[in-house]
């Protein structure tokens, strides 16, 4: 392993988990695991997107992600922003961001959901109460004197209509629950199709396309194809109107159950 913070060899006994996020629309967990493979100042210790939870250090490594002393109190992870916004200098408003869009809600409530059973994993490993001492965002470790100033995830959790009590109170609940590992309620049922392919470019190109003709299109590998995405939906005739209106505007999509 090449990451600067590894090499260093500093351990820390852990006092919580501070949940960020990257201020990176689109940037995914393979490229932070690639970037802080090597000559840099920034590592979590773990990474989340809406493919999975990702170790980048050991647990009780100290990982650079808040400044002093956060960085040798907090088991740390990073959260992936979806590419569907740009900032445009609006940290703390999140800039175009969109929370009713299919995708933001889908991508939103699949990485929330990550993000609780890693808290609430370690909140039970180390017998922490799932509270603001022990389950905390950087902002809030900037409220308590600990941590660098930075936003983060308060510009993003509240659009979804989640606070930070929101999601200790998801933590908790999640340890609570029978096996430590349920996730909190993901609405989205159902998913429109509108395209499939083996190569990449093919799909994100294709999915340009149904953007500019007023289409919300995101492309998701599952089995080893690209699929086009044109919507996330809980309710079954909201999908049904995407079909018809995608059918009228000259594109094949079909209804797929999450």
């Amino acid at each position: 392993m090449n990451s600067s913070c590894y090499k260093t060899g500093r351990t820390i006994s852990p006092q919580g988990i501070m949940t960020h996020s990257t201020a990176t629309p689109g940037g995914t967990a393979e490229d932070f695991i690639s970037y802080w493979n090597g000559d840099v100042s920034e590592c979590t210790t773990y990474i989340i997107d809406d493919t999975g939870i990702y170790q980048l250090l050991p647990e009780k490594h100290r990982s650079w992600h808040a400044g002093s002393p956060a960085n040798d109190m907090y088991i740390s992870y990073e959260i992936c922003e979806p590419g569907t916004f740009q900032y445009n200098g609006q940290w703390a408003t999140m800039g175009n961001y969109d929370p009713t869009l299919p995708e933001n809600i889908r991508y939103f409530n699949t990485v929330y959901a990550y993000a609780v059973e890693l808290s609430a994993y370690f909140c039970k490993k180390y017998g922490w109460e799932p509270d603001s001492s022990h389950v905390l965002c950087h902002q809030e470790g900037y409220q308590k004197g600990v941590a660098t100033d930075h936003i983060d995830v308060l510009q993003w959790f509240p659009k979804h209509g989640k606070s930070m009590d929101d999601f200790r109170a998801d933590v908790r609940a999640c340890m609570n629950s029978s096996d430590g590992s349920s996730k909190p309620d993901i609405q989205i049922k159902y998913y429109v199709q509108a395209g499939s392919y083996k190569d990449e470019k093919l799909a994100k190109s294709f999915s340009a396309v149904l953007a500019q003709k007023g289409f919300p299109a995101f492309v998701k590998k599952i089995s080893g194809m690209y699929k086009v995405q044109a919507g996330a939906f809980e309710n079954i005739e909201n999908a049904r109107k995407t079909v018809e209106k995608l059918q009228e505007a000259g594109f094949e999509a079909f209804i797929v159950e999450g």
